[in-house]
């Protein structure tokens, strides 16, 4: 697949294996996409802000987590708006859980910088229609 321009996307998330299959697939549709992966909330934070001083290149996409370590997802969301980071960086945040858990949904869908909700385990159609559809960069 080939896309409009080069796509970063961060991933943040506790399970090493999820995040290898996230990488694997979305590395499936195509080599333009640079990954970066923290391992829960604080450390996403952390880099965020390192590439706000660094000037570098923010993420397009950000693939979320709920249930993490050290920072959860609504942990990460609430100190991601105190920083300003839905304002200076205007990343897409999808949250991607194994959640049941009808209120971790519906919290997912009623926040208001949430993009949409994606239920693991992923798969290459799911993520064509984000980056095609939802993203417009094919």
């Amino acid at each position: 697949m080939d896309l409009k321009r080069p796509v970063n996307v961060l991933i943040i998330d506790d399970d090493e294996i999820s995040n290898f299959i996230l990488m694997k697939l979305l590395r499936k549709i195509s080599s333009d996409i640079v990954i970066e992966i923290c391992l829960n909330g604080e450390l996403a934070i952390e880099h965020l802000l390192e590439l706000v001083k660094r000037d570098a290149k923010y993420p397009d996409i950000i693939f979320l987590d709920i249930s993490m370590p050290v920072m959860n997802g609504w942990g990460f969301l609430k100190q991601y708006m105190h920083d300003g980071f839905d304002q200076i960086l205007k990343s897409r945040i999808f949250v991607a859980t194994s959640s049941i858990f009808q209120r971790d949904h519906d919290h997912a869908f009623g926040h208001p910088i949430v993009e949409d909700l994606i239920v693991k385990p992923f798969n290459i159609d799911g993520l064509r229609d984000i980056l095609n559809s939802k993203l417009k960069l094919v």
